[in-house]
């Protein structure tokens, strides 16, 4: 890994891994609730 100063100071297969790392998938995180992994708000988060 090395600085860079600007994204054009990327080479093209620097810049591949970069695209490449940003499409895999993130795992959901299993440490919270499921009051805490919900979706939608609720009427305490709407006050």
């Amino acid at each position: 890994m090395r600085s860079i100063e600007n994204i054009r100071a990327l080479t093209a297969s620097e810049a591949r891994r970069v695209v490449k790392s940003l499409s895999r998938p993130v795992a959901k995180s299993t440490g919270g609730s499921a009051w805490d992994d919900r979706e939608d708000d609720t009427w305490i988060d709407k006050l």
